[in-house]
């Protein structure tokens, strides 16, 4: 996100040299082009990442919103919650893609799954197998683990 907001300076800053030192309206309105792709890309990483930052201790969980740089906020969970808004401990593991040429292995996800009106909070991604992660999680935070394939 923060190369976003760079080459969104950058952009600015040569259509501002485009239309005042060199008089192109051309190369400016390329720039422009460029800008709102660019734009266009960090407003759905904002809107449609999830990222968060936080703790988790026997007496509760503590998640902020992961900040993008310059005041933006990923999308994601934030707030105080106590341990027993949560059911369990959620892996979910995946295989890698199986496209050829696409690059990736198997990876998990650790969540936990919260009762309702509380969000599952995603406390790890892992490479690899992260069933046994997740019931140490589980076992630190008295919670049962649920454990959850998934099809990449």
């Amino acid at each position: 996100m923060k190369f976003v907001a760079w080459l969104e300076v950058v952009v600015v800053i040569g259509i501002l040299h485009s239309l005042l030192v060199r008089h192109s309206s051309v190369t400016a309105a390329g720039l422009l082009v460029i800008g709102i792709f660019a734009g266009a890309f960090g407003v759905v990483l904002i809107r449609f990442v999830e990222a968060s930052v936080g703790s988790v201790t026997r007496e509760g969980v503590v998640v902020e919103r992961g900040r993008a740089g310059f005041g933006l906020l990923f999308h994601g969970p934030s707030g105080r919650f106590a341990l027993s808004q949560f059911s369990s401990v959620r892996a979910e593991e995946a295989s890698g893609p199986v496209d050829a040429g696409v690059y990736g292995g198997p990876h998990s996800r650790i969540y936990l799954a919260g009762r309702a009106g509380t969000p599952d909070i995603l406390i790890a991604r892992l490479p690899g197998v992260g069933r046994e992660a997740g019931q140490e999680l589980a076992d630190a935070l008295g919670l049962a683990l649920w454990d959850k394939s998934v099809p990449y």
